[in-house]
Order: structure tokens, then sequence, then C-alpha cells
């Protein structure tokens, strides 16, 4: 979606430099005249045992800068090769920008183990995005991005599948003609909080709210299985596509994030590209990517009954769904991706509306679980003589 929109944005021919071993490498097929393909590793162990390829893609990607003149580098995601072949940006004359997703690691994240790698990335850095306050604030303390500008951007609104926005349950037929619907989405990992879920799914029950429940994601169910049982709950314990993604947002009424740790979430920015409102914990970037109030419901802390009574004022105070959703709707144009790619650019220090721009970026692996794997890299050009690379 990203490519999408930044080989349609005025003044950007962009690039992208992908890993053939991306789990979603054939979706990015259509941009193949724009595509620079470079080999990393399948496996986990492949970090050290293929190593002797980032030699290769340095050389690679050099040659591409200077063919191109690139004259900015955006990394994407972050990956444990970055910090080696991110030097070479410098020695072509190419600024390097990285978007640091976290500052620190969250509790049930294998990836955290590699956060000093990433943090060691900051040092080949010319400046530093972010996708929240939280993380801006949080850098502050890291030696590596002392003294670099980071500017605080937003997570843009992401779609999935053919789902089209706005087609999820309406809240008027809720509690009356069917049950509210509640959706657990993504991975499994401890400080997603599944547990308190479905301790907030007892408690609603207690009071009376026949609610439906789905939970859909890969990882452990952490010995949940009878209760979520008992609760009738629809469970598909393995990774989805998008399109089972987005028909799971089309049928629930509420995204429910019970996190007790988070930067911010690409679940709540997905809910939010089909006009689904959430409810979150008060926990690191959440409160502010729904814009305190206006996206969402924030709950008045990380447990059960505080969490219970967020929902059940969602599904009970009178227009306070209909105006989360029309809250949503208002913010499209200034959450979206098209104005996420123009803010990157200018965050980095160029002007999106100036001459023409050609670009490479690079980017991680597609999948949320396995972020270690696979890196891309975006090119962006400024004008015959002036590039610009976002990696």
């Amino acid at each position: 979606e990203l490519m999408q929109q930044a080989l349609a944005s005025q003044g950007l021919e962009p690039w992208l430099s992908l890993s053939r071993q991306n789990e979603l490498y054939a979706a990015y097929r259509a941009f193949e005249h724009a595509l620079i393909p470079v080999d990393t590793f399948a496996r986990t162990s492949g970090a050290v045992t293929c190593a002797w390829r980032i030699a290769w893609i340095r050389k690679l990607l050099a040659e591409r800068i200077r063919s191109q003149r690139i004259e900015l580098v955006i990394s994407l995601m972050p990956h444990v090769w970055l910090p080696f072949v991110a030097p070479v940006f410098r020695k072509v004359h190419a600024r390097y920008a990285a978007v640091v997703h976290d500052a620190s690691p969250h509790p049930g994240d294998a990836t955290g183990r590699f956060m000093p790698l990433w943090d060691l990335d900051m040092r080949n850095a010319s400046s530093i995005i972010t996708l929240s306050g939280v993380v801006k604030q949080q850098l502050a303390t890291k030696r590596h991005a002392r003294g670099l500008p980071v500017t605080s951007l937003f997570h843009p609104f992401v779609g999935h599948g053919p789902i089209s926005p706005g087609t999820n349950p309406s809240a008027a037929s809720a509690g009356v003609e069917e049950p509210w619907r509640l959706l657990f989405l993504g991975r499994l990992l401890r400080y997603k909080g599944l547990p308190l879920f479905v301790q907030v799914v007892e408690m609603l029950r207690r009071r009376g709210w026949p609610v439906e429940i789905e939970v859909m994601g890969q990882g452990d169910l952490a010995g949940l299985e009878a209760r979520l049982a008992a609760l009738g709950a629809k469970v598909v314990n393995r990774w989805l596509t998008d399109d089972e993604m987005a028909a799971a947002l089309a049928r629930c009424h509420v995204l429910l994030l019970t996190h007790t740790s988070a930067s911010q979430s690409g679940l709540v920015a997905a809910a939010h590209g089909a006009r689904v409102p959430v409810v979150v914990t008060p926990v690191g970037g959440l409160p502010e990517q729904i814009m305190h109030g206006r996206l969402g419901v924030e709950a008045g802390g990380v447990d059960a009954q505080s969490i219970a009574d967020a929902v059940e004022r969602l599904m009970t105070e009178p227009g306070l769904y209909a105006c989360v959703q029309r809250g949503i709707a208002a913010a499209e144009d200034g959450k979206s991706m098209a104005r996420f790619v123009r803010d990157c650019v200018n965050a980095a220090g160029f002007s999106a509306h100036g001459p023409m721009m050609h670009g490479l970026a690079l980017e991680s692996a597609g999948h949320e679980h396995s972020p270690v794997v696979n890196p891309s890299a975006d090119l962006l050009r400024t004008e015959p003589g002036r590039h610009l690379s976002s990696s």
C-alpha cells in the first residue's frame, strides 16, 4: 500500500528493494519496473550462515544509488543486517533516515533480543522517524539517538484485503438484532494480554452482556482453551492472510486491545482502515493513536474491570459508537498512507512537493511474526542529479 501511494504521489518516482525470501514477495511483482530484489535468508539461522550476502547487498545498493543518484534512504522496518548494510549509504553520499517502531522490547516478544542491533543502526542515520510520541520520548535515553533530529509521525491507516471501509456491522443492530461481537486479533504474545481479554469477556457475561468473541492469530493460547470454549469463542490459532484479517474486522463491532505494553499498534491502524471502533488500554502510544478518545475508547486502567467498563460504555452511551466511527472517517485523510509518504520524505529533510524525486526503499519481512527475516528498500530521486532513497 505504501509503494502504491509513493508511485501515485506527484513528484515521486520510488524504487523498492525487497528480499526474494520475503513471505509477501509475490505481491510486489506488480512493482517489477521499480523493484530491486536482493537475497537474504528464510530461516533465523540464516542471519549468520548467509551473512556473506551482506557484502553483495552493500555493493548492489551502492551501485544503484550511484547510478540513480539517490540522495535519501529511509528504512521502513528494522532488520538484523541493517547496521552492517547502512554504512554504505554515507559512503555514496546518501542521507539515511531510520523509522524506529520500538524503543524498548515488549514482554514475550522474542524479537526484543535484536534490539541492541537495531539501536546500533541508529548511529548510521542522519535522522529518525517514529510512529508515536511515546517512542520519541523513549529515544531520548538511547545513546545512539542523541544529537539526531527525531520526528514523531503517526501509524497510517491500513487496509487488508478486498473489504471496503465501513462494512463492519452497525451498532444500531447490536444488542437488539444481534449480540455485540468483540475481536482479539494478531500474534498471541504475552504483552498482547489474551488472559486479560478472557477475563474482560467473562466479566461482561456476568454483567448480562451476551457478547460474542473471536480470537484470531498465531501463538500460544496460554492454557486458555477451556475458558475460550466455555465462552463459545471462535478461535483461529494460526497465521492469517490479509483477506482473513479484513473479513474478521468486517464481522466485528469492536476491536479490543488488552495490551500490557505497547509502542503503537498496526492492529489499531487496520481497524481504523475498516472504520471499526477500538477499545485500548492506557499503555504506550495507544491512547495517542486513538487521539485520546476521538477514534476509540481508552480504559481507565490495565485491569479487567476498567477494560470491561470501557467496552460497556461504548455499547451503552447514546451516540458514542457512531461518534467514534465519524471521528475515524474524519481522520482518514490526515492519517492516510499518502500523507505518511509525504511526511516521511519531509521529515528526512526533503520536500515531497518539490522537483521529481527518485528513491529506493528497504523493508523487513511482510509478516508480523518474522520481523527479522527479509529486508527491502525504497529509493526516491528528486530531479536529474538529485535522488532520495528509503530503506
